[in-house]
C-alpha cells in the first residue's frame, strides 16, 4: 500500500481531546484518521448523522466508542488492512 502525508490544521483541544480517546481505544490518530476515510468509502456517506448548526457540538464519548465498536465489529482485519 502506497501511503501520502497529508497536513490540515484542527483545533488544539479538539486534537487533544481526540487523541486521549484514542489512546483509550487502543489507537492512533492516523489509524482513527484511516478507519474514519475507509467507512466514508464503504458506506459511501459521512458514518455518522451530520445537520448544519449555528454552534459548535461535540458528540458524547459513548457515540464515538459506539462508532468505534460497530466499526470494528464490521470491519474485522482493519488493523491488518491499515498495516499492509
Amino acid at each position: 500500500m502506497k501511503t501520502v502525508e497529508v497536513t490540515f490544521k484542527i483545533d488544539k483541544e479538539i486534537k487533544e481531546k481526540a487523541e486521549i480517546l484514542f489512546s483509550s481505544l487502543g489507537i492512533d490518530t492516523e489509524t482513527a484518521i484511516n478507519l474514519f476515510l475507509k467507512q466514508i468509502i464503504a458506506k459511501q456517506r459521512i458514518p455518522f448523522e451530520t445537520h448544519k448548526s449555528s454552534e459548535i457540538s461535540f458528540v458524547s464519548k459513548e457515540e464515538v466508542n459506539k462508532a468505534f465498536n460497530s466499526t470494528f465489529d464490521k470491519c474485522k482485519g482493519a488493523f491488518e488492512e491499515l498495516g499492509k
